[in-house]
């Protein structure tokens, strides 16, 4: 399996009070290996209390129809990826 991409996981925190963006675990490496290795980003997953709530529920996928989050958007340029992907395989 050729590999695609790279997903930035935990690219950062949003904070549920104020909204903004906290970089928790420093910037750069996934750029870096992005480089190094010409492969593109795919997506950089926030951390959202919002998603980890909604796993914690089991409601996760349910929900996430349901609300518009900046985590459902990056997981959506994954999910179209890996699709053209596997369709351009299959054309083949």
């Amino acid at each position: 399996m050729p590999i695609i991409g790279l997903v930035d996981n935990m690219h950062r925190l949003i904070c549920p009070h104020c909204v903004k963006s906290i970089e928790v675990f420093g910037t750069g490496g996934v750029e870096k290996a992005s480089k190094d290795f010409n492969i593109p980003i795919l997506a950089r997953l926030p951390i959202e209390p919002k998603i980890a709530e909604m796993e914690d529920k089991g409601t996760v996928l349910q929900e996430l129809l349901e609300h518009n989050t900046e985590w459902q958007k990056n997981f959506e340029y994954v999910v179209n990826a890996v699709e053209k992907t596997l369709e351009e395989k299959l054309v083949r």
